[in-house]
């Protein structure tokens, strides 16, 4: 109900700080899916076991669909009226899902045809499209990049990878492998496996 509640609080994205904060990213008009993406002018802010409220925020909302195209969740990104994220812990938050995350995605462009594009941000998803103009399905995270079901029309897939840093393992002066790029090598493995056709960039 309080997921319902949000989404159907929102409203259309153009001209709003939400489409703003995508324009600052680097993301054109043109670029914005504005059906699966949508603006929310005021949601509560609360953080942490202590259950911290930091006021009130616009926000940039998206749906998460597991692989039977359910919405089980909104991601947010809280944003502030002039189009930066909001000076909160985490301005990027996921509500609690109500069903399996496992294989769920952020399905920015309809995936009709044999060819998918999967990215973890809803930002790198959106430049993945419009370098590539291919359809791209965000996935929110490292993990759930590697849970990913692409339908089984999709006969190639390219993961547009984060390109992230190694970061030290406590205790040691060893590194951890950057982890989109474990991520995405999982995925393309596994899809592999699957009979598709993979390409990491």
């Amino acid at each position: 109900r309080r997921m319902s509640r949000v989404w159907l609080g929102s409203q259309p994205i153009r001209g709003t700080a939400a489409e703003l904060y995508l324009l600052k990213r680097g993301i054109w008009r043109e670029n914005i899916p504005e059906r699966q993406l949508r603006y929310h002018p005021g949601l509560r802010y609360i953080h942490g076991k202590e259950k911290k409220d930091y006021g009130t925020f616009p926000a940039l909302l998206a749906s998460i669909r597991n692989p039977e195209g359910r919405m089980i969740s909104v991601h947010r990104i809280y944003i502030t009226p002039d189009g930066l994220k909001a000076p909160v812990p985490d301005a990027k938050k996921m509500m609690s899902a109500c069903g399996d995350l496992s294989g769920a995605a952020i399905r920015l462009h309809p995936a009709e045809g044999e060819v998918l594009g999967v990215a973890e941000g809803i930002e790198t998803a959106l430049a993945a499209h419009a370098v590539s103009r291919m359809p791209v399905w965000a996935c929110i995270s490292a993990t759930l990049l590697e849970q990913v079901q692409v339908p089984a029309n999709v006969k190639r897939v390219v993961i547009w990878a984060d390109k992230d840093r190694p970061t030290p393992r406590p205790g040691t002066s060893e590194m951890n492998p950057p982890r989109g790029a474990e991520a995405a090598e999982r995925l393309a493995r596994r899809l592999e496996s699957e009979g598709k056709e993979v390409e990491i960039c």
